[in-house]
């Protein structure tokens, strides 16, 4: 239990330096229009997953990351994947892989980790 704690605190430091802040707003409500969710989900994720996670978002290991399938996300409610994405701590906080590019280098808005969890968890189809 200490290291889960140690973990999350580590990780909550990082995703402050980085200027994310996890769990600060919720995913768009069911009244957004699903075609729109779709399309600008499926911009987000092509611009700022794939790199990692493949051109399917099925799950890549030959960048030398270990970048799972996106299927995943099912799995997660709003404030752990934007935990996930911010801070880096698994659902369970069991692993750590520190801050998501989605964070730095792809710079998302919340707005836009909001609209690409939606699209993730309720549209789209692998």
């Amino acid at each position: 239990m200490k290291r889960v704690s140690c973990l999350a605190a580590a990780a909550s430091l990082l995703a402050l330096a980085a200027g994310c802040l996890p769990d600060a707003v919720g995913p768009p409500t069911p009244t957004d229009d699903p075609t729109s969710i779709t399309t600008r989900g499926q911009a987000i994720a092509s611009a700022s997953c794939a790199s990692c996670h493949g051109g399917a978002l099925r799950g890549d290991t030959t960048s030398g990351v270990r970048a799972p399938s996106l299927i995943v996300v099912k799995d997660y409610t709003w404030g752990q994947f934007d935990t996930l994405l911010c801070a880096g701590l698994t659902r369970d906080a069991e692993a750590s892989f520190g801050p998501m590019p989605t964070n730095g280098q792809f710079g998302l808005t919340p707005a836009e980790r909001q609209v690409l969890y939606v699209y993730l968890a309720e549209y789209w189809r692998p």
